[in-house]
């Protein structure tokens, strides 16, 4: 049976942005008890080298917390409660290729009611894995496309 990656990074595979949602509960025993009201959803995704996630996103009642697994990426982040118009960059590594030896090169905070959307910007394909406050229940995404 091939892994997940493997089926993502498969030449074949020809989608530049794949994401899916995991339970929960694969993570909420592990983390500390001050964490586990904070961490109720999990999203894990991928970008192609090159691309970006076709849409602009907002989560209106949900703080983002987004780490990057394997490869380089960037979050574009408009202003909270802002239009998205301009974008402010954040680029995030794995740790085995962040430049800073401590883990504030591997993830970022998107403010809930902010749009952003996440690009790939190494050489190689960027997986992430995106930590929500609100619930897969109860979370408010809204989509536009990018322009």
């Amino acid at each position: 049976m091939r892994s997940a990656s493997d089926r993502f990074c498969s030449p074949d595979y020809d989608k530049p942005y794949s994401s899916v949602t995991l339970p929960i509960e694969l993570f909420s025993e592990k983390l500390p008890q001050a964490l586990r009201n904070k961490v109720r959803l999990c999203r894990v995704f991928t970008i192609k080298a090159g691309e970006r996630a076709p849409h602009q996103e907002i989560h209106r009642n949900s703080v983002q917390r987004l780490v990057s697994y394997r490869g380089i990426g960037a979050v574009n982040c408009a202003q909270p409660g802002g239009a998205g118009g301009t974008y402010t960059l954040h680029e995030i590594a794995s740790p085995d290729l962040a430049e800073t030896p401590d883990i504030s090169g591997c993830w970022d905070v998107v403010p809930e009611n902010t749009w952003h959307f996440p690009e790939a910007r190494g050489a190689g394909q960027w997986f992430g894995v995106a930590f929500h406050s609100a619930p897969a229940d109860a979370i408010l995404d809204e989509y536009v496309p990018c322009k």
